[in-house]
């Protein structure tokens, strides 16, 4: 009976099988999704290669992340990913200097070097992915999902791309928001596939490299590089790797499970083999103990009986959140704030006394624009159904679209969303010491001193423990949002999940699945998971003393009265849920913007304004404002946008976007500094350049001497200027600076000699 060298690599999403003949050549190599049922897999494996090869037996070896368990049960030895890596890269690739691996949740890079003395290719230094699985085989399902396009399309999409614009690789969650408006915006899915293999490789390469030099040859390797070609190229690209710097094994998926194999003769040499039959037998049994509860962490219940739970929701019930009707013939002064953010979009009309008189809280659904128009038309016909008059005072705009939105609705102010929030939390709870705001994908700490911010910390890297984590994982599980905390709160023995990214979140929830633990299970281990992810990645005090003597909880995470008493319980004492959680930002800048229009006008000191202000607030109304914002204009409110728009001003050249609204003004994003929204608002309204041209000269060494003006000139005037250059004729010596023509078609502008000509 022949005997083969073999090896098995368990990865997080897939498992990979290799068998060698005696001259260490592979006659059987396959590649195969696990879906999260590793022994499964590899038992078909196992029989495949049954199939091919006959009675035979195996000299196993098994490496990967899942297969340390999996080794000791079939009693085989384990090898490191690394060492069996570097086993396969150097017996074929012994000039490769670095290896850069993906698989479905880990990304690796290998540091390789040459022994002087001996010639041998050692491994120098490793670094891997630790608490995000951006930028890998996960990340790509991601988006591929996001764009619905089957993931096996994926490369064949990117490959037809042609312009790069900024994704993030950091997390998936971020990627998402990137890519929704750029969606919206009009952006091919072809560039947005490419955009996101750039983000794979800006993370992969800034992340693990962290300093080192990547030298070639550079060896790619794993599920992701091997199925997604164009990935490759676009790290090529990135590194600036020539054509022959760039080395793709015969079977890169394959590789580690074939280090995995060579470690037979090299590291195990006297180790025994077994029969295929025999691994099938005991795979076989690893199958039918992995469908079996296991024993598994309980977390404890949220509440110890009915009554506590009644008193605890009895001491924390929010107000009524539906406003009234307005009365007949009434009118309605109000001022109106907005916040665009990152999943929803909110507004608050807040009266001049301070008092919410109306509120919209919806999902965006990736178009806020839309969203906040129909929302606020349906608002306006509210009103007018009832008999009443809206009057809107002012208009304040913050979030994600902040600048957007104060663009779009004319809005009298604007600004960011961690001061809007401090606002907010000070005018509902003004002895409030400490803030925190957990919204769909950010998260925000605010520490207060007299309604005073005195310290922010917000998320950055990983949106892990927002709104949106809890939001995906809910209808993964089939539980609507609304029941979210019903269903946490029903369960007796919560998962215990830890702080985890997305994408490892998942792995650990199908394995407390597989010990038997619920859906109500799992969701109460989710809610305790945000306030551990809160803790763990993003407040990180030691001190829970330092919150201050009051704790306020705001954002529409906090509407979930699970993710609640999981704060409370983790930080041991009561806390002050904020009566409008999800409207605290709109009610927040709708505030400072009638802070922001009363201040103006006691700054003009206008005494007309002083006595009508005067005379106003004695009969009961308000000053009249000189807001642009009309709710009737929202009827003919649309906007137009346009893409791939390359600012010229400097080596970034950043690819904006801009929306021109009916208003007539633009918004632009996409720049990385301020002059690319600068030049594409004046491309627009007013777009300029700098001429540069030559005239005759009266000097056969210089017949024509070269000139400019002296700042860019208005496009209209270009080709007036251009005729007159063609007809002069310059008598020299002229001197750098000098100015030919001035005041150009009235602008103010001057051509100039552009050098020195002298006789």
């Amino acid at each position: 009976m022949k005997t083969y060298q073999a090896g098995i690599d368990v990865g997080s999403t897939t498992v990979k099988h290799v068998v060698l003949d005696e001259n260490e050549n592979m006659i059987f190599g396959q590649y195969q999704r696990h879906l999260s049922h590793t022994q499964r897999a590899l038992s078909d494996l196992l029989k495949q290669a049954h199939k091919v090869l006959g009675e035979c037996a195996l000299s196993l070896r098994a490496t990967g992340s899942g297969a340390i368990n999996l080794a000791k049960a079939l009693g085989v030895p384990f090898v490191q990913e690394v060492v069996a890596n570097s086993l396969a890269v150097r017996r074929d690739h012994e000039n490769v200097r670095c290896a850069i691996e993906l698989g479905g949740q880990d990304a690796k890079m290998v540091f390789f070097e040459r022994d002087e003395k001996s010639g041998a290719t050692t491994v120098a230094d490793m670094r891997m992915n630790g608490s995000c699985a951006g930028g890998t085989g996960a990340f790509i399902d991601e988006m591929a999902a996001l764009l619905k396009v089957p993931v096996e399309q994926f490369d064949e999409l990117a490959a037809r791309g042609q312009s790069v614009h900024q994704v993030s690789g950091r997390c998936g969650v971020y990627a998402k928001t990137d890519i929704q408006p750029l969606l919206n915006q009009g952006v091919s899915k072809e560039d947005l596939a490419l955009s996101s293999f750039h983000a794979i490789a800006k993370q992969t390469i800034g992340g693990l490299a962290q300093g080192l030099d990547i030298h070639p040859p550079v060896i790619f390797e794993g599920g992701p590089l091997t199925f997604n070609p164009t990935l490759v190229r676009v790290f090529a690209e990135r590194l600036q790797l020539a054509d022959d710097d760039i080395v793709i094994p015969q079977n890169p998926e394959t590789i580690v499970a074939l280090g995995a194999a060579l470690a037979a003769d090299e590291l195990f040499a006297d180790n025994e083999s077994c029969l295929v039959a025999d691994l099938l037998d005991a795979a076989d049994t690893l199958g039918k103990a992995a469908a079996s509860p296991a024993p598994s962490t309980h977390g404890t219940a949220y509440f110890t009986s009915p009554e506590e739970r009644a008193a605890w929701e009895a001491s924390h019930a929010l107000a009524p959140q539906t406003p009234p009707d307005p009365a007949p013939g009434s009118t309605v002064r109000a001022y109106l704030g907005i916040d665009s953010g990152s999943t929803t979009t909110k507004f608050a009309l807040v009266s001049p006394d301070g008092k919410l008189v109306d509120s919209f809280y919806a999902p965006n659904e990736g178009e806020p624009l839309d969203v906040a128009r129909a929302a606020l038309i349906a608002l306006r016909d509210r009103y007018r159904a009832a008999g009443a008059t809206l009057d809107i005072l002012g208009v304040g705009t913050t979030g994600y679209g902040e600048l957007m939105f104060a663009k779009a609705f004319g809005a009298d102010y604007h600004t960011v969303e961690t001061v809007t929030h401090a606002r907010a939390a000070e005018a509902c709870v003004p002895d409030a010491s400490f803030v925190l705001d957990i919204g769909g994908q950010d998260m925000k700490a605010l520490w207060l001193d007299g309604g005073i911010i005195t310290d922010i910390v917000v998320n950055e890297a990983c949106s892990s423990g927002c709104g949106s984590f809890l939001e995906n994982f809910a209808s993964s599980l089939n539980i609507p949002v609304e029941g979210i905390a019903q269903a946490a709160f029903s369960s007796a023995n919560p998962a215990v999940l830890g702080s985890r990214c997305t994408v490892f979140m998942t792995s650990s929830i199908v394995s407390e699945q597989r010990c038997g633990k619920t859906p109500a299970d799992i969701m109460a281990g989710l809610c305790r998971s945000i306030i551990e992810n809160a803790f763990t990645k993003v407040i990180r005090v030691s001190n829970l003393e330092s919150l201050g003597k009051k704790v306020v909880v705001q954002g529409g995470t906090f509407l979930n009265d699970a993710v609640l008493r999981a704060l409370e319980q983790h930080i041991g004492r009561e806390v002050t849920r904020a009566p409008y959680p999800g409207l605290m930002g709109a009610i927040g800048i709708a505030l400072l913007t009638q802070e922001h229009l009363e201040g103006a006008h006691r700054e003009r000191g206008e005494v007309a304004a002083s006595l009508e202000t005067a005379n106003a607030t004695s009969e009961g109304r308000e000053p009249e404002h000189a807001n642009t914002f009309s709710l009737d204009a929202l009827d003919a409110f649309s906007y137009t946008q346009e893409s791939n728009l390359i600012c010229p001003f400097c080596a970034n050249h950043c690819n904006r976007t801009r929306i021109t609204f009916t208003n007539g003004d633009s918004w632009v994003t996409g720049n990385r500094c301020p002059r690319g929204r600068v030049y594409a608002q004046n491309e627009l309204t007013d777009p300029r350049r700098v001429v540069t041209a030559t005239v005759s000269g009266n000097s056969t060494l210089m017949p024509r001497i070269p000139v400019r003006t002296s700042e860019a000139l208005p496009k209209r005037h270009i080709d007036a200027l251009l005729n007159r250059l063609y007809r002069l004729k310059v008598e020299i010596p002229v001197k750098k600076g000098e100015v030919l023509i001035r005041n150009v078609e009235n602008s103010g502008i001057d051509v100039i000699f552009s050098c020195d000509c002298l006789k």
